[in-house]
Parts: structure tokens; C-alpha cells; sequence
């Protein structure tokens, strides 16, 4: 997979519209996809949405993370290059921020999505690996991560909760039917892709 330098050329190469205007991840999904938590370094949303398509630009790192099994996704990221794959559960979506992005599905989708700012990354991997210039570099389309997968199953459940709760403080009704609160699975982790310093960058 490029980089994401890498990729923003290739982008501006095939003639994609660079006019579209960066967007934060809770403007591209809907609000009535999901419950989500926004914090000042990003943000959290738990969403399920029908078939359909999106292209996008955002002003943030956002990593999706499959919640149920979807056949046949569509999606491209800095080209206007197709790539079609099957996303089971624990696959990661990865966008990083300021690369073209597009994504289309024939099944409903079941996501959680977190989303940082690239300030808060950049200041993650200086506190975390003494790195000041960092880089978000997608992993192939259709990785799993097992680790990420319980996180994203931790926040959907907080989130979910969240929603009962706020529902309850409504409409005043004490019996309330929660979207639904996922098992937890092992936490194996399989990195593939990630953090890494740019090929310029001081050691």
C-alpha cells in the first residue's frame, strides 16, 4: 500500500476533483447512522448503514473497524484504482487524513469508526516512540486485527449503552430495547501496516 504522500499524488495524477472540501468523520456518516462521542482529539461513532456509496476527503485519520461480515466492497484510496474484497468481521478500514477515499457497499454495513486528528497522532508517536514526523501508512485491504476488534467492540457497547441511557432521559420510559452490546473476542493482535517514520526523516 502507498504512503499517504504517495497516495495524494497519485490522486491529484488521475485527475480526482481536488475542490472537495476536507470534512470531519462526524459530517461524512450520518447522524442517523449511529450514536458517536466526540473528544477534542477526535472521535468515536458506532454505525449501521444501508447499501450504498461515498467518496470523501477528511481532515482526520479514521480507521473503521467491521463489525459483521459484508461480500464485495468496493473501495479506492488516493487513485481512482478499484480494489473489490470481502471484509469479515475485524477487518480494518483505514483512511488517512487529506487522501481521497472512496468505499461502496451492497449490504448493510455495521461499523465502528475512531477518528484522530493528525496533531494527535503526531503527538502519540513522540510520546509513545520518540518520533516527531510520522506517517499513517494503510494496511492491504482486507487486514484483520483481532486487537482492534475488541476495542472496537468496547467502544460500540459503551456508546450503545450511552444511547439507552439518553433515550431513558427522553422520553421518561424505564423499558428500553439497547441496539445491542457485542461479545467480547480474543485480543490477538495483527499489525500489519500502522505508524512508521517517513523514509527522509532523522533517526
Amino acid at each position: 500500500m502507498k504512503n499517504a504522500d504517495e497516495a495524494r499524488e497519485s490522486g491529484d495524477s488521475q485527475g480526482v476533483d481536488r475542490a472537495r472540501t476536507a470534512r470531519h468523520v462526524f459530517d461524512i456518516i450520518p447522524e442517523n447512522a449511529g450514536p458517536r462521542r466526540a473528544t477534542p482529539r477526535g472521535s468515536a461513532i458506532y454505525s449501521v448503514r444501508a447499501p450504498g456509496s461515498q467518496k470523501f476527503l477528511a481532515k482526520e485519520h479514521s480507521v473503521g473497524i467491521v463489525l459483521a461480515p459484508v461480500r464485495k466492497l468496493r473501495a479506492s484510496l488516493g487513485s481512482d484504482r478499484i480494489t473489490e474484497y470481502d471484509a469479515p468481521v475485524g477487518c480494518l478500514v483505514i483512511n488517512p487524513a487529506g487522501v481521497d477515499s472512496s468505499l461502496a457497499w451492497s449490504e448493510t454495513r455495521e461499523n465502528a469508526v475512531v477518528s484522530i486528528s493528525p496533531e494527535a497522532l503526531s503527538e502519540l508517536a513522540a510520546h509513545e516512540f520518540d518520533l516527531t514526523d510520522v506517517e499513517l501508512e494503510p494496511p492491504a485491504f482486507g487486514t484483520v486485527d483481532l486487537w482492534a476488534l475488541s476495542v472496537a467492540q468496547r467502544i460500540t457497547a459503551e456508546l450503545t449503552r450511552m444511547l439507552c441511557v439518553n433515550t431513558i432521559s427522553r422520553f421518561g420510559q424505564s423499558r428500553i430495547v439497547c441496539l445491542r452490546e457485542p461479545r467480547m473476542r480474543p485480543q490477538v493482535d495483527v499489525r500489519r501496516g500502522g505508524i512508521r517514520r517517513p523514509k527522509n526523516a532523522a533517526r
